[in-house]
């Protein structure tokens, strides 16, 4: 398992999460006290994963993101 990033907001490391989850990349968040780590847990996929983050830190508040964790949640 890789920590891939840490984010301060929760929900901004679940909207990303949850996009990766949508683009076939296992992941989970670990709750830390001041910080939100994503870990990516195949590191096979670690480098599609780094450059979705990078395209995601230029443009968090694009709607795929936020569509993806509507997307998600209406799975569960």
């Amino acid at each position: 398992m890789i920590e891939l990033a840490a984010f301060e907001e929760h929900r901004v490391a679940l909207a990303f999460s949850d996009y990766l989850k949508s683009l076939g990349i296992y992941n989970t968040i670990e709750i830390e006290p001041d910080r939100f780590a994503l870990i990516i847990h195949h590191e096979q996929q670690l480098a599609k994963a780094q450059k979705e983050l990078e395209t995601f830190l230029v443009n968090p508040q694009d709607a795929r993101y936020w569509q993806a964790s509507w997307q998600t949640w209406q799975i569960i």
